[in-house]
């Protein structure tokens, strides 16, 4: 069995691409094709599948319903996972988890070899100083904040205040262009 799962539509027709060549190279074998981009929504994640080594998905969704944002459609409202091990949290709003899930995040993340990296996008407005001391507890090597909008540049300026971290391991996700924004 093959599995191809795509994320984004501009991936697709490579993704088709490749469920071809799996065709033709295993003729006997099942290949099949879905992922996020045909509106499939998983309510698990198991370490390995379709990602690579160290990422980790601890929930999935959103509770904001972003005019942006394909989180909420694609994904549904904000749902727990149970927890597995990885270094990558790719959660799309982490912060928006109930504080004992975030803090049991944290504590998995103490177990990994390699320091956290905070990918999936850190809701600025929702950072607390209690974030700041439990981020600060651990080894990470990036935390990747959102700016989705204007608005969003006070609350990341405090937010980058509460880490207390070098620039160089804060990072900022920027999306421009929604109904004429620029920079």
């Amino acid at each position: 069995m093959v599995s191809v799962s795509c994320c984004f539509t501009w991936d697709l027709r490579l993704s088709e691409r490749l469920v071809k060549e799996y065709r033709d190279a295993y003729p006997d074998a099942r290949v099949s094709l879905g992922g996020p981009v045909f509106g499939l929504r998983s309510n698990s994640f198991e370490p390995g599948r379709f990602v690579r080594e160290g990422v980790t998905f601890t929930s999935r969704g959103c509770p904001n319903n972003c005019p942006w944002c394909v989180v909420p459609g694609r994904e549904g409202e904000l749902r727990l996972l149970p927890i597995t091990s990885g270094y990558i949290v790719n959660d799309n709003n982490l912060l928006a988890c109930p504080r004992p899930h975030i803090e049991s995040v944290v504590k998995m993340l103490r177990t990994q070899r390699n320091p956290a990296k905070l990918a999936g996008g850190i809701q600025a407005s929702l950072v607390k100083d209690w974030h700041g001391e439990l981020f600060r507890s651990i080894r990470i090597s990036e935390i990747f904040l959102a700016a989705d909008h204007m608005g969003a540049i006070g609350p990341l300026r405090k937010a980058v205040r509460i880490f207390k971290m070098t620039r160089k391991k804060l990072r900022c996700y920027v999306l421009i262009g929604f109904e004429g924004e620029s920079i």
